[in-house]
């Protein structure tokens, strides 16, 4: 017998689809936290079209766990 799930249960991943795929069979969507990991988020940050000053607040922003659009 399946124990239920957590009211929320945290999914991290590393930005492989793959995991991601895993992790969309578990609860809905409100029910995952989706978490990227910080090494291949800052990894990837400089393919985003933006200044480099922008860059930097999204990163600042990022590692305080708020959210930004640039």
């Amino acid at each position: 017998m399946a124990s239920p799930l957590a009211p929320m249960v945290d999914c991290l991943g590393d930005g492989h689809d793959g995991i991601w795929g895993v992790y969309a069979q578990i609860g809905c969507d409100i029910q995952r936290h989706e978490i990227l990991d910080w090494f291949y988020l800052m990894e990837n940050l400089h393919q985003v079209p933006a200044t480099t000053e922008a860059l930097e607040t999204a990163r600042s922003f990022l590692w305080q766990g708020q959210e930004t659009l640039l």
